[in-house]
C-alpha cells in the first residue's frame, strides 16, 4: 500500500509540474503583455513600464522567466501582483478558506442525500421511487448553478434575507461558526445540487448490478436479512467506485466555486480568479497552482482509499443474467422527453431567429409583459426577448457544437496513437500531457485563458482569431482529455481482440488496422458520449457569457440574458431571468436524457 501511494504521488507530482509549466507558457504567450495589468498611472508612462519590467524580470527571455518562477516557487513565494503590488500568497491565504469551506459544505449537501437517494433507487428499481430519483437527478445535474443562484438571490432574498450572504460579508468559521455556516448555506445548496445528482446516479448504477449478483441471490436464499445484504455485501462491493466519485466530487467542488462565488459576491478563490484578469498572470498562476494542488491531493487520497477498500473479485461477486436483462430495459418515456426537449431547443435555435427578426431592434416599450406580439415580453431597452432568447440559443448551440467537433478532431488521433503504443513511452507521454490538462478544473482553465487573453480578436502566429473562435478553442481544450481517454481505452480493447490478431496474422499493417478496423468500432462509444459532452459545453458557454467572457455584443447569449435580467431584478427593476434559464435547462436536460439513452443502447448491444 505504501509503495502504491508513493508511486501515485510521484506520478501526480510529475503531472503537476507538466500542468503548471504548460499553464505558465500559455499565460505568458497569451495576447497582450503582463505590463498591461499595471496601474493606469504606471502603464501610461513608458519609462515607468520599462523600470517595472527590469525590476520584475519581464524584460528577460521566456526561459529565464520560467527558471525564476520555479526558483521562487521552491521558496514558497508566489510573487506579487503587478497591478497593486499586493502579495499573491497573502491574497490566496485570505480567499482560500472561503472556497474550501463552501466546497466542503456543498459536498456535505451532495453526499448524504445522494447516497440515500442512490440506495433507495437501487433497492426499488423500476418502481415510482426509482423513477423519482432518476428524474430528480437528471434535472439537478442539468440546472446551471449560476441561473439557480440568481433565482435564489431574488426569491429567497425576499422572504428570508438572513440566508442570503451580504456582498463580501463572509464570517470566518473560527470567529462565529453559526454565522459562518448560515452565510454559506444557500451558496452550498446551489453548488451541491449537481454533486447530489452525480452521487445518486453513480451509486444507483453500481448497486443495481451488485444486487442482481449471484452472491446476493445466494445470501437471500440462505435467509440473510435485507439490511445485512445491503451493508455487508452490496455497499462493501461498491465502496471503491463510490469513494472515487465522492473524492473527485469534493475536489471539483472545493476548487470549482467560481460561478457561485461570483453571483453571491463571496471573497473566495473564484472571485480572486476573476480579479486575475486585471491583476495579471502572477495571481492567475498562483490561484491555478493552489487549485491544482488541492485537486491532485484529493485524487491521491481517492486512489489510495479505493485500493484499501477494494474487497477483491470474490467479494464483488458476479453479475447474473438477471442483471444483464435489467441493464437492457428500455426507457421510452425518458427517451421521448429528452428527444422532445432537445428538438425544441434546436428548433428554437434554428427557426426562432428567422421568425422573430432582429434581436437588437427596438420594438416596443421597456419591460413589457408577455403578449401575442412579444411572447417573452421586452427587455429594459424595448427589445423583443423572444428574438434575443432564440438568437442566444443559436449562439449557444453553434459554439458548443463547434467546440465538441474541434475536441474530437484533436483527441481521437491522440487517443488512437496512444493505444497503438500501449504500455510504451509514447503512450505514457500522451497520457501525462492529457492528465496535466485536467489538473485545473475545466471551467476555471477556460476562464483564465479567456480572461487573461484580453477582450476582442487577437493575432496568433499572424492569423486573425476572432473572439468566438477563441471561445470555441478554449472550451474544446477542456474536452480533449475526456475524448482522448475514451478513444484510447476503447482502441486498446479492440487491438487486443481476437479479430485484430487474426488480421495481423493475415499481414494487415498497424496503421491500416487503426484506420479501417479499430476506428469504426471506437466511433459508437465516442458517439454515445458526444451529447453528454454537449450538455457540459452548453453549460460552459452560458457560464462564460454570464461572466462577460462570452460571444461579444451585439449577439445576445443565454448567459448574458440571465445576467442582465438578474441584475435588473436585484436592483429593484424588472427582468425575466426565468425564460432564458428555462431554455438553457431544456437544452442541457435534453442532451443528458438522449445521451443516457444512447449509452444504454450501446450497453444493450454489448450484452447481446
Amino acid at each position: 500500500m505504501i509503495r502504491f501511494a508513493l508511486h501515485r504521488a510521484a506520478i501526480l507530482l510529475v503531472t503537476l509540474v507538466v500542468a503548471v509549466s504548460g499553464l505558465f507558457l500559455v499565460l505568458h504567450a497569451s495576447p497582450g503583455s503582463p505590463l498591461t495589468n499595471l496601474a493606469p498611472s504606471v502603464a501610461a508612462d513608458p519609462e515607468a513600464r520599462a523600470a517595472v519590467a527590469r525590476e520584475t524580470g519581464l524584460d528577460r527571455s521566456m526561459a529565464e522567466q520560467y527558471g525564476d518562477f520555479w526558483a521562487s516557487l521552491l521558496h514558497l513565494d508566489l510573487g506579487t501582483s503587478l497591478y497593486d503590488g499586493s502579495s499573491v500568497s497573502e491574497a490566496i491565504a485570505s480567499a482560500a478558506p472561503v472556497s474550501f469551506q463552501l466546497g466542503l459544505m456543498a459536498a456535505a449537501v451532495a453526499i448524504g442525500p445522494g447516497v440515500v437517494a442512490g440506495v433507495v433507487a437501487a433497492r426499488r428499481r423500476g418502481r415510482p421511487a426509482d423513477a423519482a430519483v432518476r428524474v430528480l437527478s437528471v434535472v439537478a445535474i442539468s440546472v446551471p448553478s449560476y441561473w439557480l443562484a440568481v433565482l435564489c438571490l431574488v426569491l429567497v432574498g425576499e422572504r428570508w434575507p438572513d440566508l442570503v450572504p451580504a456582498a463580501g460579508g463572509y464570517t470566518p468559521f473560527g470567529t462565529d461558526p453559526v454565522a459562518s455556516v448560515r452565510s454559506l448555506l444557500l451558496p452550498a445548496v446551489v453548488l451541491g445540487l449537481g454533486g447530489f445528482a452525480m452521487v445518486a446516479r453513480s451509486l444507483r448504477s453500481s448497486l443495481v448490478g451488485v444486487l442482481d449478483g449471484d452472491d446476493v441471490h445466494f445470501a437471500r436464499a440462505m435467509g440473510m436479512p435485507e439490511h445485512q445484504v445491503l451493508g455487508r455485501i452490496a455497499l462493501r462491493a461498491v465502496a471503491p467506485s463510490t469513494v472515487t466519485v465522492v473524492g473527485l466530487l469534493v475536489g471539483g467542488l472545493v476548487s470549482g466555486t467560481l460561478l457561485v462565488e461570483s453571483v453571491f459576491a463571496l471573497p473566495g478563490l473564484g472571485q480572486l480568479m476573476v480579479t486575475a484578469f486585471v491583476r495579471g498572470t502572477t495571481l492567475a498562476l498562483g490561484t491555478a497552482l493552489v487549485t491544482a494542488v488541492v485537486f491532485l491531493g484529493l485524487n491521491l487520497v481517492v486512489d489510495v482509499a479505493g485500493v484499501a477498500l477494494d474487497p477483491g473479485p470474490a467479494a464483488r461477486g458476479r453479475r447474473s443474467d438477471v442483471s444483464r436483462a435489467g441493464v437492457g430495459r428500455r426507457r421510452p418515456v425518458a427517451d421521448r422527453v429528452g428527444t422532445a426537449l432537445l428538438g425544441a431547443f434546436v428548433l428554437l435555435a434554428v427557426v426562432g431567429p428567422v421568425l422573430a427578426g432582429s434581436p437588437t431592434a427596438l420594438v416596443g416599450d421597456v419591460l413589457e409583459p408577455p403578449s401575442w406580439a412579444h411572447p417573452f415580453g421586452t427587455d429594459s431597452l424595448g427589445r423583443d426577448l423572444f428574438a434575443r432568447t432564440a438568437d442566444g440559443a443559436r449562439t449557444s448551440l453553434v459554439v458548443s457544437t463547434a467546440a465538441i467537433a474541434l475536441a474530437l478532431l484533436v483527441a481521437v488521433p491522440a487517443g488512437l496513437a496512444a493505444a497503438r503504443a500501449h504500455g510504451r513511452w509514447p503512450d505514457q507521454a500522451v497520457m501525462r500531457v492529457v492528465e496535466s490538462t485536467q489538473v485545473v478544473p475545466q471551467f476555471v482553465l477556460v476562464v483564465l485563458l479567456l480572461g487573461l487573453g484580453g477582450a476582442g480578436p487577437v493575432q496568433v502566429l499572424g492569423v486573425h482569431v476572432s473572439t468566438t473562435a477563441r471561445i470555441v478553442a478554449c472550451i474544446a481544450l477542456g474536452f480533449v482529455p475526456f475524448f482522448a481517454r475514451i478513444a484510447r481505452a476503447s482502441a486498446v480493447v479492440e487491438l487486443e481482440s481476437e479479430y485484430v490478431e487474426a488480421l495481423r496474422v493475415a499481414g494487415v499493417g498497424e496503421r491500416e488496422l487503426l484506420v479501417r478496423d479499430v476506428a469504426p468500432n471506437v466511433a459508437p462509444v465516442l458517439g454515445a458520449q458526444v451529447l453528454l459532452a454537449l450538455a457540459i459545453a452548453v453549460f460552459a458557454e452560458g457560464g462564460l457569457s454570464f461572466l462577460g467572457l462570452g460571444v461579444p455584443a451585439p449577439h445576445p447569449t443565454l448567459g448574458n440574458l440571465i445576467a442582465e435580467a438578474g441584475g435588473q431584478l436585484l436592483d429593484g427593476g424588472g427582468g425575466m431571468p426565468l425564460i432564458p434559464g428555462l431554455v438553457l435547462v431544456a437544452g442541457i436536460t435534453g442532451c443528458n436524457l438522449v445521451g443516457d439513452a444512447a449509452a444504454d443502447r450501446l450497453v444493450r448491444s454489448d450484452l447481446r
